[in-house]
């Protein structure tokens, strides 16, 4: 996440990769993620991380929740 981007959108993985989310903004963040599986992190500050390995292939959008225009799609292929 830079500048109040999650960059690299969309992005595609394999199922059982894991994916691993930085806050390189000076503001707070959250990864919020929707689709077959679900999850979402506290509010990271600047450096922090969230990660999580998904299993299930699918489309997942991802979004922060105080940044609603913040958006991303992971597709995880089998």
């Amino acid at each position: 996440m830079t500048g109040f981007v999650f960059k690299g959108s969309p992005v595609r993985v394999k199922a059982g990769t894991k994916v691993v989310w930085v806050n390189n903004d000076i503001a707070a963040h959250t990864v919020t993620i929707d689709g077959p599986e679900r999850g979402s992190s506290l509010p990271l500050r600047k450096g922090g991380r969230f990660a999580t390995t998904f299993r299930t292939p699918g489309t997942y959008r991802v979004g922060c929740v105080q940044h609603p225009f913040m958006t991303a799609v992971i597709i995880v292929e089998p």
